[in-house]
């Protein structure tokens, strides 16, 4: 995850390439993200193709994105029309559609998560090796300035070794998904640890020094997906804690305890940090930490995010998120110790029908 996220837009390889990108998936994070993002890149890659089932839908976007691209409704006839593919389609589709965009030559970026478990994301990536395409996985806040902050003060031991790491991300579910599956236990494969929690066990992974351990783990999973789940991991003497949720509002940052500070970030919000230490000359180099990592970072995360795809393409190493496979890995066990998280009312609501 280093090299890929710490790829800059600055950095010019010998030879400038132009790539042609299909965009498989036209939902919001297309909408929202990509296809802004690829608009300001013009000289780096250009949206040849949009694929959706949903005809409307890539006409609209190719005509306020992409007007000369192609418009399809299927993936598979690709090869040659494109060099690099984003895939944005729920997570049950991703292994099949990544193997077949890899066995077609194409290189892809996946949004997250890579897949719904360890073998779905381990067929990925022998799929990238049998082809030698590269498969690059959208965790967009890797560009966040709060987070590679986090990144920067951890490395350098600017404030003492970190000890322990608190986040919280929710609030009620509005994200405009185009079909119920995400809510289906069958399809979805997890619910908001799958969805939304990958960030933080990716900065936990980005953090950790070994291989996380995972000391407890429960949500209110009660046959569905879970709406609510509240994860403790370990490494080393250093603890990693982590509650999502799709039903109320949290608290929605990152907390990061050192020795000598404490530095806040946001999850939503690429640039709020916030820094605090009981020794001024502590403070004083975290802030001026904070000042140069904050001239080295361009204002949107997902240019960045496409800029490193673009270097990596132009450096010709092959490459795979090792990183993403791994958050798969974590929530896995956490999905395999389970312990239901207590909800009083609905032992009272059977009592109550018990009464009837």
């Amino acid at each position: 995850m280093e090299d890929q996220a710490s790829m800059r837009s600055g950095a010019q390889p010998p030879s400038e390439k132009v790539y042609q990108v299909a965009v498989v998936g036209c939902g919001a994070i297309s909408e929202r993200a990509h296809l802004p993002a690829l608009s300001k890149m013009t000289s780096r890659f250009s949206v040849a193709t949009l694929v959706d089932t949903d005809t409307q839908r890539t006409e609209e976007l190719a005509e306020q994105y992409a007007p000369g691209a192609s418009r399809l409704s299927n993936y598979e006839g690709l090869a040659g029309r494109a060099e690099v593919a984003l895939v944005a389609t729920p997570p049950h589709t991703h292994q099949r559609i990544v193997c077949s965009l890899l066995e077609q030559g194409l290189h892809v970026l996946v949004e997250k998560p890579l897949a719904r478990t360890r073998e779905e994301c381990e067929t990925i990536a022998e799929a990238a090796r049998a082809s030698g395409r590269s498969v690059f996985v959208g965790y967009n806040r890797r560009y966040f300035l709060g987070w590679r902050f986090l990144k920067v003060v951890s490395d350098s031991n600017l404030a003492g070794p970190l000890l322990s790491l608190d986040a919280e991300e929710g609030s009620p579910f509005d994200w405009p998904v185009g079909s119920a599956a995400i809510f289906n236990p069958e399809i979805a494969g997890g619910g908001t640890m799958l969805d939304t929690g990958v960030h933080e066990l990716d900065l936990v992974l980005w953090l950790a020094s070994e291989k996380p351990r995972v000391l407890f783990y429960e949500d209110d999973n009660r046959g569905g997906v879970e709406a609510n789940g509240h994860a403790i991991l370990a490494d080393g003497d250093r603890t990693f804690r982590l509650r999502l949720s799709r039903t109320h509002t949290l608290q929605n940052r990152v907390v990061a305890n050192f020795l000598n500070a404490v530095i806040t970030v946001e999850c939503w919000d690429p640039t709020a940090i916030d820094i605090f230490s009981w020794d001024p000359v502590v403070e004083r180099s975290l802030k001026k930490a904070h000042t140069d990592l904050r001239q080295t970072l361009g204002a949107d995360p997902t240019v960045e995010e496409w800029t490193g795809v673009w270097n990596s393409l132009q450096s010709g190493v092959w490459f795979i998120d090792e990183a993403a496979i791994q958050a798969i890995d974590l929530l896995g066990q956490m999905y395999s110790m389970r312990q239901p998280m207590d909800q009083p009312w609905v032992g009272v609501a059977r009592e109550l029908e018990g009464v009837r």
